[in-house]
């Protein structure tokens, strides 16, 4: 019954924790780079980022 526990917790912060980060991803973001006009391949390109 523990280990249920635990592994329902896990995923619980999980799903907490994605959404989060998306949010952070977007506001967070290079003022250069527009999240709503670009791909993911421009932001790999970008000479701003890391």
């Amino acid at each position: 019954m523990r280990e249920n526990r635990n592994s329902a917790l896990l995923a619980l912060g999980g799903i907490v924790l994605a959404p989060l980060l998306a949010v952070v991803g977007h506001v967070e973001v290079n003022e250069n780079l527009n999240p709503w006009e670009l791909t993911v391949s421009d932001y790999a390109v970008s000479a701003g980022v890391a």
